[in-house]
């Protein structure tokens, strides 16, 4: 009897192993077949990933982080572009996904292929989780999970760098997933799914992106609402964006200081709708040519605005294509009406289509004011709707059990790994690392820079120069006053861009700014050369502005906006007075000294990003003007007493100082944080008294635990 017992148990967990391996398999071999597309060979050798806008953007912003955190300090201000920045409010900047979290222990470099592998393995997971939720089998969801994983909207981002992209681009098969576990029989553990999707859904309206997270929610709206989903789903979602305001309330803040309110021309290459020439790409991807940053034979893209390209890549595979064209006929042929789910699905992959052309990008263009750009983008949810219907396709074909049926949905499965595989492949590529600034120009800026900018071109910074403060910036969500002002002074359109190159900048423009140096693989004949190695040339800026200087009272100006920047677009030589708005209180005379203003001494430090302290020795009153951006978190105190930070000349700050000794701090304090975690938490105790609620509703004990 004995071993008959342990017989059966032996039976009992080897079946029990075979059960397990049975489920797990398909979703394992789906992930190794992500990794594999991800990772190209190149990362074995020591190099590192492509991505055009991570080298100019993300990677530089990531080193900064892992600098300050290294001290003990979370930055709330940027201090390496223009002539700074509010750092921690700009989700683009700073966003508080998770995934971007995990990323500051790593070398930024290399933290990029880790970043864009974690993304694919996430968006593949959650989708299978997904279709397996609607009923789906496990290879079919498998397959509809690596699809949507290295769909070419997913892979044409990780060339161009879209490091917030990637990230938030599994949140919408999250939230859909975690919306169908939220709905279902009451029980105590369908109450905490409530939770983990509102946890969620704040994850999601904290990434990076702004377009990818709004079109995800927008879609799990129309989807909750056409399945009929019970009323605590909505408030679950509703209440996850309200504890997101704990990061958009400052990002609120920020956008009302930044371009994008301002009423600028907007550069057609950042506007980008879907082209109906484009339907074109979704079976042949290559047709209208490609960048040249894509390597192979040429042939360049028929658009001079690359920008096309990069936001229209669609390619899916012609498998799922045809499983959409066959579910389609196979529901007309027997009389079908689709299921609740596919309806709400392709109907917003459809209606995602169409609005992501010409006609939908036509309201964006109405208004002076532009938020989101680049209609094209909503081809994510389309992207989406595409790769479920590959693995629905699959599921009829494998659910009939019918040999004929079973070769060909292996021979669709052969035909799509390979198919799409082969198109995500070409836009992994790998390079050396770059070499390091010369160390011969690194001794000249250590021995001469200071506290001084430095203007630098793209090429020198993706590949060198990222430690130090510089003019220029690249960036979607620059503050509108130093923006203005820099393209004023230089004489230039004021045009809504992505990027300002600092090295591009007259030499006057440079020294206004505080630019000591330039660095560029460029000559420049209307500068002294100072040093050059390794092709890089390092040129002198004459009579740059000191960070810090005093002007005494009779100096200033008091005058409206108006005429502020009329006078910065005639190219005023700022640094003969100050302006001031006309609202400027003067300084107190009292304490006048006798000796003359040349006197004056200032000792400018910078002991943290968000940390001024400036101490004067003033012969008379006056404004101690500071070279930085403006903004309304700064706060100002002399002597421990409060003062007003003011806007001078239009753009960086200023002081009012009686004459004596005097020490100086200015702080910057996220404008809108305190409201932020107010309005948070107000949430969170609306939705813990909201699953209260549906609890008792439900007869069972208001507490999630089980």
């Amino acid at each position: 009897m004995e071993k008959s017992s342990h017989l059966r148990q032996g039976s009992s967990a080897g079946e029990g192993l075979r059960n397990r391996l049975h489920e797990i398999g398909p979703a394992g071999a789906m992930l190794v077949a992500v990794v594999l597309v991800f990772v190209p060979p190149g990362l074995f050798a020591g190099e590192i990933l492509i991505g055009l806008d991570f080298g100019q953007l993300h990677q530089g912003r990531l080193e900064y982080v892992r600098e300050w955190l290294a001290q003990g300090v979370l930055p709330a201000w940027y201090t390496r572009e223009l002539l700074g920045s509010p750092f921690l409010a700009n989700l683009q900047s700073a966003p508080w996904i998770p995934s971007r979290l995990l990323l500051y222990p790593f070398e930024p470099a290399r933290a990029y292929g880790l970043a864009v592998v974690a993304s694919a393995s996430l968006a593949a997971s959650f989708t299978y989780l997904f279709g397996r939720s609607l009923g789906m089998g496990r290879i079919a969801a498998s397959m509809a999970g690596w699809t949507f994983a290295c769909a070419g909207y997913y892979a044409a981002r990780v060339m161009a760098g879209h490091l917030p992209v990637l990230e938030a681009y599994p949140a919408l098969p999250l939230l859909l997933w975690l919306t169908e576990r939220a709905f279902g029989p009451g029980s105590r553990s369908t109450l905490r799914w409530h939770w983990v999707l509102a946890l969620a859904t704040a994850a999601t309206v904290m990434a990076g992106h702004p377009q990818t997270p709004a079109y995800a929610l927008a879609a799990v709206f129309v989807y909750a609402a056409i399945n009929r989903r019970p009323l605590s789903v909505f408030v679950a979602l509703l209440l996850g964006v309200g504890l997101g305001l704990v990061a958009w309330t400052p990002m609120f803040y920020l956008i009302t200081e930044s371009t994008r309110l301002l009423p600028l021309e907007v550069d057609p290459r950042h506007t980008v709708p879907f082209p109906i020439w484009r339907l074109l790409a979704f079976v042949a991807p290559w047709a209208h040519g490609w960048p040249e940053v894509l390597g192979g034979p040429s042939r360049p893209f028929v658009d001079p605005n690359v920008a096309l390209f990069w936001n229209t890549v669609c390619y899916v595979g012609l498998a799922p294509l045809c499983a959409t064209a066959a579910l389609g006929v196979d529901r007309l042929r027997r009389r079908l009406v689709p299921g609740r789910p596919a309806l709400a699905l392709g109907t917003i992959g459809l209606l995602a289509l169409l609005t992501a052309m010409q006609w939908g990008e036509a309201p964006m263009r109405e208004h002076e004011a532009v938020i989101l750009r680049s209609s094209a983008r909503q081809l994510y949810l389309t992207t989406f709707a595409l790769s479920l219907a590959m693995g629905w396709g699959l599921h009829e074909l494998l659910r009939r059990k019918r040999m004929a049926l079973g070769v060909l949905a292996l021979m669709a499965i052969v035909v799509q790994l390979v198919d799409l595989g082969s198109h995500a492949r070409a836009f992994l590529r790998t390079h050396p690392e770059p070499p390091p600034f010369p160390a011969a120009l690194a001794a000249v800026l250590d021995a001469e820079l200071a506290d001084g900018r430095v203007a630098v071109s793209r090429e020198v910074y993706v590949r060198m120069l990222r430690d130090r403060d510089r003019l220029g910036f690249f960036d979607s969500l620059p503050l509108a006053r130093p923006y203005l002002a820099t393209r004023l002074l230089d004489g230039r359109p004021l045009r809504a861009i992505g990027g300002l190159e600092g090295s591009s900048l007259r030499p006057g423009t440079m020294a206004r700014l505080g630019a000591r140096f330039l660095v560029s693989h460029r000559r420049r004949r209307d500068l002294e050369l100072t040093a050059s190695a390794g092709g890089v040339y390092v040129y002198r800026v004459p009579d740059p502005s000191p960070r810090a200087r005093f002007f005494p009272s009779r100096e200033v100006q008091r005058a409206d906006d108006a005429a502020i920047w009329a006078a910065l677009r005639v190219g005023r030589a700022q640094e003969g007075g100050l302006l001031l708005p006309e609202w400027a209180e003067t300084p107190s005379a009292t304490g006048q000294r006798a000796f003359g203003p040349a006197d004056a001494r200032l000792v400018y430090q910078r002991p943290t990003p968000d940390r001024i302290l400036i101490f004067a020795d003033l012969p008379e009153p006056g404004f101690v003007r500071v070279l930085e951006s403006w903004s309304s978190g700064w706060h100002g105190s002399i002597d421990g007493r409060p003062v007003s930070v003011l806007p001078a000349d239009g753009f960086v700050m200023a002081v009012a100082v009686d004459a004596g000794s005097h020490s100086l701090v200015l702080e910057y304090r996220t404008p809108g944080r305190m409201l932020g975690l107010a309005l948070a938490a107000l949430c969170a105790v609306t939705l813990g008294w909201l699953l209260a609620l549906v609890a008792r509703h439900r007869g069972e004990p208001p507490s999630g635990s089980g």
